[in-house]
C-alpha cells in the first residue's frame, strides 16, 4: 500500500440526539507514486490517488425524535444501494463524504424513503487538489421496498448541480439528472443460493452543464453460491454520444 489511514471517532449521545466527530489522517509509507492527476508533479510515476492529508472526515448530528425517521446534519458518509451511483469510495485511503442534510424514513413497513440535500462533496483527492471538492445544490432521492420473497425494488432520482471549477472541466459537466430502477435479491435453490441484480437508468444534462445529452445505463448480475464458493456473471453498459459518457461522479 502507498499509505495508511488512522481514524479517530468521538461520539456523544443525549436522548434522541447523537454527535459524531471523526478525524482522518493519510500518512504515506513511501512517496514513489503520483497522488493527483491534476497536479504536474511526479509525472514519471503512475497515479495512485491516495495523497497525504489530515482532516475532519465526519462531523454530524443525528436526531431520531420523529417516529420512524432519522435526520442527519453535517459532514457524513452516504452509501446508497450497491454504491454504484452514490458511496464513500471506501477502497481509497481518503473517504468521500458529503456536507448534507439527510432524512431516512422507515415508518411504513418494508419501505425506506431516503432524501438528501447536499452542497459539497469532499472528494478523495484531498484538500490540496484543484479537484478536491465539488460544490453546488444537489438532491438525492432513493425509495426502496423490500418484498418478502421477491427481493428489493428501488426507484431513484439524483439531481447533481456542480459549480464550475476552472481547472477541472469535468465538474460542471457532471451536473446531471439521473433517474432509474433497480431490482436485487437472492433465493435458495436446494443447497445453492441464487442472487441477482438488474438496473436501468437514464441520464441527461442538468443545471449549468454546457453539454446536451441523453444517455442510458443498464446492468445485470447473476450469481450462485454453494458454501463458501460463488460463481457469477456481471454485465454493465454505460453509453456515450462521442462528446459525453454516462458518469457516476459520486460512486
Amino acid at each position: 500500500p502507498a499509505s495508511c489511514t488512522p481514524n479517530l471517532p468521538v461520539t456523544g449521545v443525549v436522548g434522541p440526539a447523537a454527535l459524531l466527530i471523526e478525524g482522518e489522517g493519510v500518512l504515506p509509507i513511501q512517496n514513489d507514486y503520483r497522488p493527483d492527476p491534476m497536479i504536474p508533479a511526479l509525472t514519471n510515476y503512475p497515479v495512485v490517488p491516495d495523497p497525504e492529508g489530515y482532516e475532519i472526515n465526519r462531523f454530524q448530528l443525528t436526531n431520531t425524535s420523529i417516529p420512524g425517521t432519522t435526520l442527519t446534519l453535517g459532514r457524513q458518509r452516504i452509501a446508497l444501494d450497491d454504491q454504484r451511483f452514490v458511496g464513500p469510495v471506501g477502497w481509497r485511503q481518503n473517504e468521500q463524504t458529503f456536507d448534507a442534510l439527510r432524512m431516512v424514513n422507515k415508518s411504513v413497513r418494508n419501505l425506506a424513503i431516503d432524501l438528501t440535500y447536499f452542497n459539497k462533496v469532499n472528494r478523495l483527492f484531498g484538500e490540496d487538489s484543484p479537484q478536491s471538492d465539488y460544490e453546488g445544490d444537489s438532491l438525492l432521492l432513493n425509495l426502496g421496498y423490500q418484498a418478502e420473497k421477491a427481493g428489493r425494488f428501488t426507484v431513484f432520482g439524483y439531481l447533481l448541480d456542480f459549480e464550475n471549477i476552472a481547472a477541472v472541466p469535468a465538474a460542471v459537466r457532471d451536473s446531471t439528472s439521473t433517474y432509474g430502477l433497480r431490482w436485487a435479491g437472492d433465493a435458495p435453490a436446494g443447497k445453492i443460493k441464487l442472487g441477482w441484480s438488474l438496473a436501468l437508468a437514464e441520464q441527461t444534462d442538468h443545471a449549468d452543464n454546457p453539454l446536451d445529452f441523453d444517455l442510458g445505463y443498464q446492468s445485470g448480475e447473476v450469481s450462485a453460491t454453494y458454501r463458501q464458493f460463488t460463481v457469477g456473471y456481471d454485465l454493465e453498459i454505460m453509453k456515450g454520444n462521442g462528446m459525453k459518457e454516462f458518469t457516476t461522479p459520486l460512486a
